[in-house]
């Protein structure tokens, strides 16, 4: 297996940077088969915490996903979306409302560019803001690869609706599958 240290990036915003063998070291005591730096839940949390991502099981972008708190003294891990809200909240500006709805998912906050040769749109993207207030929270639009575990299905991006609230309560309110890979062959993930 092949570790991958990715270093935070927030000059100055967090704790200490942990070198790559106390990074290996977390990643060993926990049971991670990967361990990286959860950059884009981590600068948008309250507090911009020093966040890893700890991944089990064998391809990234299905595993069993939590999050590892590295402080100066200590490390904290968070397995559940209950326990890491009650731990950063409240999420109620929009980087906070992402963090949010990103967390224990696969979501990415933008689209970004998607391999014309490899991807065609199968429905048109949404034309909502990305973070909108709703209510007392706001309204999250994310995009989220598939398929995800337990899934067959032909590869693609879907887009995601989320509303998340203050205290840290999330839910889903919409997913459309807006790409898929053009030859249409299905994967089926274990």
């Amino acid at each position: 297996m092949i570790f991958l240290f990715v270093p935070l990036a927030f000059s100055g915003l967090l704790a200490a940077e942990p070198d790559s063998s106390a990074v290996e070291r977390l990643r060993r005591q926990y049971g991670c088969s990967s361990l990286r730096a959860a950059t884009l839940v981590a600068e948008r949390s309250p507090g911009r915490p020093a966040l890893y991502a700890c991944y089990r099981g064998r391809e990234l972008a299905h595993q069993k996903l939590s999050y590892i708190e590295i402080s100066d003294e200590s490390a904290r891990e968070f397995m559940t979306l209950e326990s890491f809200a009650a731990r950063f909240a409240p999420f109620n500006d929009g980087a906070a409302a992402t963090a949010l709805a990103m967390a224990f998912t696969n979501a990415e906050p933008a689209l970004g560019a998607v391999d014309g040769a490899l991807f065609s749109r199968v429905a048109p993207p949404g034309n909502t803001p990305a973070v909108a207030p709703s209510g007392a929270g706001h309204r999250v639009r994310l995009y989220e690869y598939a398929p995800q575990q337990g899934h067959c299905e032909v590869p693609g991006y879907y887009e995601i609706v989320v509303q998340t609230w203050p205290d840290g309560l999330k839910r889903q309110i919409r997913k459309v599958k807006v790409y898929e890979r053009s030859d249409k062959q299905q994967i089926c993930v274990d």
